[in-house]
């Protein structure tokens, strides 16, 4: 699964990850810098969801970085579910989940 945004030829964001076992997986999630607060990470997210719904999907998870996005995965709706302090040093690791 893969979605993205194009402008004028140029990715501008996009979304990958796999269903598996019901459940998507989000490996990335990236948005250039010059589209982000604007509503286009969380239109990409939600697109992804409803992928997953439409396979029959229970939940998404994903990982990111303490200084990438925890932020943005609450504010849509994730819940902490693990976090593995030193990864990498002096950040931490985060897995976040939502059920569907």
């Amino acid at each position: 699964m893969g979605r993205g945004a194009r402008r004028f030829g140029k990715v501008q964001g996009g979304v990958r990850g796999g269903t598996y076992w019901n459940w998507l997986y989000v490996e990335w999630l990236w948005v250039a810098e010059a589209w982000r607060r604007r509503g286009t990470g969380s239109r990409l997210l939600r697109q992804a969801e409803q992928i997953a719904r439409n396979r029959g999907c229970v939940g998404v998870y994903l990982d990111t970085f303490s200084f990438q996005a925890p932020g943005f995965y609450r504010k849509q709706g994730y819940k902490k579910i693990g976090q593995l302090a030193g990864l990498p040093p002096g950040s931490a690791r985060i897995w976040f989940s939502k059920a569907l």
